[in-house]
């Protein structure tokens, strides 16, 4: 036992005295492969060390369990808990029959205390778990958080790609009804003064498909009776479904005079039927339009919020980015959350890197919304203070508890349960703001719910 313990790091140092006396102390625990050996959130009571087998150790979040290390022969585990006097911030199991030595937690006291040396092991040991379970955790949150947001923009995108397919099938539709109708016209042999009106009310639809105008529905309904009355009156028999296209092109039906001493009736009839087709085309082409452009402004969201390599910071508008986040979380924000916007007029770009702002934005108010369990108010202000662009982002939800204030920001600490969260969210952004910006990330909290304060310099590379 003696030579086994003197191989580990922590106790290469330790005096012979004290390695006899702790080797005589540990108790030898034996498990078999897939034996849980404790659970995240459990208490911290014990370390272990292993002697023989592999244990490997798993956070869960988000109903799926994430491996943050395989620990082998000499290696120890359960420290951090033992050092930190709280609960386990991860999850151990046997992945092979194991032989474990059982060190608790006054026995792992005492060799602090007395060995220096086993105090500096123990210290590097926990730095570099630390960081290794840091980086993987981040990079897992980042991941997790872009499959949940891609599930948004899938639900998000899949309204207007529906509408835009059906607008899109309804065009090949009306453009094969136009041929005939063109053909009918070209029969008509229309005078020179007559083309020249009837192009004249082409381009009028144009730009009236456009800049529509728009009217009351009960004041729409009247004025097509009125005009379908009209063109039955000039002898029209589809006056009901050709009423709409001069209503379109802003006639009235007591001031159709210039068209019926234009055109007789059968030429009338032609070119409204084509008028009308050609207003339903540039009309489904104004609503294709803006079905394309709403689907590149989620996927541009997406594709700022993913961007995981950006290298050189740019040009960055703070509220641009708090759109972005709005967009990316759209779905969430269905469910019964109002946002309401306070931004300041001509609020300075600043330098930054826009996809990592992204993320802080989408984190902050993403953990808002959990905290008002989806339904309540968030307030997004923007103002410039002392060199410095500021956000705040409040919501009226339950609040952050006085006693753990300062700790939301710090690495695994979260307030959800076990699975539930990694605890990683908030330090991620403590990072992007504080050491990447040189800025400050605050939060207050009182009755009315919590705020977070994000303050980022106008060049973060120069002096604020």
């Amino acid at each position: 036992m003696d030579e086994f313990l003197r191989s580990v790091l922590l106790f290469t140092n330790l005096p012979d005295e004290d390695l006899n006396r702790l080797s005589q102390m540990v108790e030898t625990v034996e498990i078999q492969a897939g034996t849980q050996l404790f659970t995240e959130g459990s208490e911290g009571d014990c370390a272990y060390i292993i002697k023989e087998g592999q244990i490997e150790v798993f956070k869960m979040a988000g109903g799926q369990r994430i491996l943050l290390s395989v620990l082998k022969p000499g290696d120890i585990l359960g420290e951090m808990s033992l050092v930190e006097k709280g609960a386990r911030t991860a999850s151990a199991r046997a992945r092979t029959d194991s032989l474990l030595l059982n060190i608790s937690r006054e026995q792992f006291n005492q060799l602090l205390q007395t060995s220096s040396a086993a105090a500096l092991a123990m210290l590097h040991t926990i730095i570099a778990r630390l960081r290794s379970t840091e980086r993987l955790l981040q990079q897992n949150e980042k991941m997790a958080q872009l499959g949940t947001l891609t599930s948004s923009v899938a639900h998000e995108l899949n309204g207007p790609v529906a509408t835009t397919k059906r607008r899109a099938d309804q065009l090949r539709e009306f453009v094969e009804q136009l041929a005939p109708l063109q053909l009918k016209l070209f029969q008509l042999q229309l005078t020179e003064s007559q083309l020249d009106l009837l192009f004249r009310l082409e381009k009028q639809l144009l730009r009236q498909a456009r800049r529509p105008v728009k009217i009351d529905p009960s004041e729409q309904r009247v004025l097509r009776h009125d005009m379908a009355v009209a063109l039955e009156n000039f002898g029209i028999k589809e006056a009901a479904n050709l009423a709409q296209v001069l209503i379109n092109l802003g006639y009235e039906a007591n001031k159709l005079k210039p068209l019926t001493e234009s055109f007789n009736v059968e030429q009338l009839t032609i070119c409204l039927s084509w008028l009308d087709k050609i207003s339903q085309i540039y009309g489904l082409l104004d609503n294709i339009g803006r079905g394309v452009t709403r689907i590149s402004g989620i996927v541009e969201a997406l594709k700022t919020y993913s961007d995981l390599d950006q290298t050189s910071p740019e040009q960055v508008n703070i509220q641009d980015e708090l759109e972005e986040a709005i967009i990316a979380l759209r779905k969430q924000l269905k469910s019964g959350v109002t946002i309401q916007r306070h931004y300041a007029k001509e609020l300075p770009e600043i330098r930054g890197y826009s996809d990592e702002l992204c993320q802080v934005f989408v984190n902050i108010i993403d953990n808002a919304i959990d905290a008002m369990n989806g339904y309540g108010l968030i307030n997004l202000r923007t103002y410039q203070e002392n060199g410095y662009v500021a956000v705040e982002i409040e919501d009226n939800g339950p609040g952050v508890p006085a006693d753990i204030q300062n700790k939301i920001f710090e690495p695994f600490f979260t307030t959800k349960p076990p699975g539930d969260g990694m605890g990683m969210g908030l330090h991620i952004c403590q990072k992007i703001v504080v050491q990447k910006h040189r800025g400050q990330l605050a939060v207050h909290s009182g009755l009315n719910g919590a705020s977070f304060v994000v303050k980022l310099p106008l060049n973060f590379e120069g002096e604020p």
